[in-house]
């Protein structure tokens, strides 16, 4: 018995022993880091996607944020709940904050806020994240958003995006970008992104991605980036809307509308959106081309472009449940582009213009009318609780275009009576389709580490048929000799990889490599010519982040892309434009190669520098080429290598409690263009610049009037094809808010008065003055109506040949 009890008291000690050494771990746990994970909710159980969680010390001081993924999951890799008293606070747009002292045993519940969206008070100052394939601008409940009218007004005041002289935005160190919507691409030309944007509320968007290293998943041009905004949604059931109408007065009148809808019920979900324009521009010009031979042409004239489109898009998804979804996207447009040009031009047999040869009177009509309807149906599915998915999109495009010019010459001297010279009429009916599929699949290890494959197929035929007919006393004599069509067809196969880790809170990139496979036939019918081509293209891709502290971040990206020629541009036409210049269009572009290397760093969210160094090989553009001593060609052709090096330095920043913003940027650069079009060489380098500004100002809170300013400067510039003169413009608009939520917004703009291009070769030169309207002034009114809580359709995957229906 002595024995036993001894036995027993000696287990006893040491399982006491152990119960305290196991219970001392657990403190020592609990005290120590901690990984954070949770799943956040609605009351009906739904995942809120747009809710972001902070990591806050004991006195406030953000030391992390989490955004949710597409299933509601934020996490951080550490945690001090007890040590050091942090705390995670969870929040969401329409939603009360949760705070967390522990790791949630159960999901995240956000509570509906008790009063109506429109009763919110404005406050908070926009963000800028760098990431390692560009920024997140986040914007939600914001002043700035109070301040805008619409989305594009966000948009233009986002870092790293810039504004042409004709108003056309793009991503810095790029020539356009591409529109995504939730992480989806759409399908819209430049203009109709414009008008889209235009009837997008600004409180709708909650962040504004701008990617400038898309990697290897997305097919895009080299010259575009991607800007996707991410917009608000599951905030009920109902209809919402917005009706703009916009008026703009200069030397013509133009105007434009758009309709924005957000419709859901339960787990049905659609967008439509409707938008038309009418523009109405003048301007005079006059150029100059001077010949080895030493003539000299004199072109002056007046130009009238009457430009108008009504188009149109629905996206509508509808989740089957929690892990399935399907969508189908339907756009629309038809639009005419019409320029008249009356003209004269003059003939000298000499430079200084000392001898007449003749003048002839010119009258030439252009109209370009284009139709294009494009359809996307989409399934996601999720399969995994960490976050895999699997994606299928299945597209059909369909693009019609109507090219026509009609020409009128009639010489004017050395006879004094005006004859007519020549008449004739030029067409080119252009029918392309295309049919693409696109299968995805996303594998989530963890939530630092996932792996992303898929394949693309994409098959486009299309058939031009050109035709010339001369009119002589009123009857149309088609000229046979003339005349062409153009059968092409392409088919392109493609698969990629792409692999994105995460270090900890310090270090996060991505790697990746895609292979192209393209067989490209074409066939001229009149000549017999055959286009027979074979291109394997491989495409790697690398970026990765390093947040050296809380302030600063450095990224570094390295990008290459295959640049495949514009579909209008194969089609081997010529169309007079004038009796002395014709445009020719080249079925023998060959397929381009280029190569970006970009260094970014950011200070504080608010200070950016960007140093981007730019290669292509094979590059395309349109030259000027001198025929015969007395004619012009405007011919699109590969002309050899370009080396581009820019360096840019932005600022982002809020005063005074929110109520002014400022967003600026200055670049300069040194571009260098070298190669060779038939008779002319191109030798080209330069340096330029450039600085924008744009302002926002909450002028009152109580009367809710704001003001929008915006101005851009570009220094001359030497491009291959051309100098280009600087330039400038400046935008100065007032917002009214009533209590309604009905928005006036009225302003001026001006920009410069002269554009001037010319360029100098060794056999040729050419010089143009373009005067235009240098001011203007416009009205626009913003109508929502519908209730106020409503969620917005996820867009989803489009033809990734939509960037290719250009010259």
């Amino acid at each position: 018995f002595l024995i036993y009890k001894q036995i027993f008291l000696n287990s006893y000690i040491e399982l006491t022993l152990f119960i305290i050494l196991i219970q001392c771990c657990s403190i020592l746990t609990m005290t120590a880091q901690t990984a954070f994970r949770g799943k956040v909710v609605d009351e009906a159980g739904n995942p809120i996607t747009e809710a972001v969680a902070f990591r806050l010390a004991e006195n406030a001081a953000i030391l992390g944020t989490s955004v949710a993924d597409s299933v509601g999951t934020i996490a951080f890799d550490e945690v001090f709940f007890d040590s050091q008293k942090e705390t995670v606070r969870v929040t969401a747009f329409g939603y009360q904050d949760v705070s967390l002292t522990a790791n949630p045993e159960a999901a995240i519940v956000l509570k509906p806020l008790a009063v109506g969206l429109e009763e919110i008070v404005v406050k908070g100052e926009a963000q800028v994240v760098q990431r390692s394939d560009g920024l997140t601008f986040k914007v939600a409940n914001t002043g700035l958003v109070k301040a805008s009218n619409n989305a594009l007004d966000l948009v233009k005041m986002t870092p790293l995006i810039k504004e042409d002289e004709n108003r056309k935005l793009s991503v810095l160190g790029k020539n356009s970008f591409v529109l995504y919507i939730n992480g989806r691409k759409t399908n819209l030309s430049d203009d109709a992104i414009s008008s889209y944007l235009q009837s997008l509320p600004p409180e709708n968007v909650i962040d504004i991605e701008v990617i400038t290293n898309p990697g290897v998943t997305e097919s895009i041009r080299a010259d575009q980036g991607i800007v996707n905004l991410v917009l608000k949604k599951n905030e009920g059931n109902g209809v919402k809307g917005n009706l703009s109408l916009r008026d703009e007065q200069k030397r013509h009148n133009s105007q434009s509308g758009n309709l924005y809808l957000d419709v859901q019920k339960d787990r049905f979900f659609m967008t439509i959106n409707a938008y038309g324009y009418h523009y109405d521009d003048f301007t005079d010009n006059y150029t100059d081309y001077y010949y080895e031979s030493g003539k000299m042409d004199h072109n002056d004239n007046d130009v009238h472009r009457n430009d108008w489109a009504a188009g149109g898009n629905v996206r509508m998804d509808f989740a089957i449940n929690e892990n399935h979804t399907i969508g189908a996207v339907i756009d629309a447009i038809h639009s005419k582009n019409s320029t008249t040009t009356d003209g004269r031009i003059d003939y000298f047999t000499d430079y200084a213009r000392s001898a007449t040869d003749s003048v002839y009177r010119s009258w030439n009509v252009f109209d370009d009318i284009v139709s294009r309807v494009s359809t996307n149906l989409n399934y996601r599915a999720k399969t995994s609780e960490a976050g895999s998915q699997f994606s299928i999109d299945l597209d059909y495009l369909h693009n019609h275009r109507d090219h026509e010019t009609y020409n009128d010459y009639g010489r004017i001297s050395p006879n004094t009576l005006s004859a007519l010279n020549s008449r004739f009429s030029e067409s080119s009916v252009e029918k392309f389709n295309n049919y693409s599929a696109k299968v995805e699949y996303t594998h989530v290890f963890n939530e630092r580490h996932n792996l992303t494959g898929g394949v693309e197929f994409s098959r486009t035929s299309q058939g031009a048929d050109f035709s010339h007919i001369d009119i002589r006393d009123g009857a149309e004599i088609p000229n046979t000799d003339m005349n062409n069509y153009f059968d092409y067809d392409e088919t392109l196969t493609m698969g990629y990889l792409s692999y994105s880790w995460s270090a900890g809170e310090k270090w996060a990139g991505s790697m990746g490599v895609r292979l192209e496979n393209a067989k490209v036939d074409g066939l001229q019918r009149a000549t017999g010519e055959t286009i027979d081509r074979h291109d394997f293209d491989f495409v790697p891709n690398f970026s990765v982040v390093y947040s050296i502290n809380q302030a600063n971040r450095l990224s570094y990206n390295l990008m290459s892309t295959v640049n495949r020629p514009g579909f209008y541009s194969l089609n081997p036409f010529q169309f007079y434009v004038s009796p002395n210049t014709f445009k020719a269009y080249n079925s023998g572009i060959k397929t381009g190669r280029s190569y970006i290397q970009r260094l970014d760093y950011s200070l504080n969210g608010h200070y950016f520098l960007t140093i981007d160094y730019f290669h292509a090989n094979d590059a395309t553009n349109n030259f000027y080429i001198p025929i015969d001593d007395k004619y012009t060609k405007l011919l699109n052709a590969n002309f050899g290598k370009v080396d581009i090096v820019t360096i840019s330095l932005g600022w982002n920043q809020a005063f005074f409690d929110n109520r002014l913003f400022i967003n600026a940027n200055a670049t300069g650069g040194f571009q260098k263009y070298k190669g060779r079009v038939e008779t002319i060489v191109i030798d080209s380098k330069g340096l330029s610049g450039n600085f924008a500004l744009g302002a926002s100002i909450i002028v009152s809170e109580r009367y809710n009037w704001s003001i929008n300013l915006n101005g851009r400067y570009r220094s001359t510039v030497k491009l291959a094809q051309e100098d280009a003169s600087g330039f400038f413009y400046a935008t100065i608009g007032a917002k009214k808010e009533f209590k309604n939520g009905i928005s006036l917004n009225f302003g001026a703009n001006i920009n410069s008065f002269h554009d001037i291009r010319q360029k100098t070769y060794s056999n040729y030169r050419y010089y143009t003055n373009i005067t235009t309207e240098p001011a203007g002034g416009y009205v626009s009114i913003s109508i929502p109506f519908g209730n106020t809580k409503t969620k917005g359709a996820q867009n989803r995957n489009s033809s990734n040949v939509q960037n290719r229906l250009r010259e």
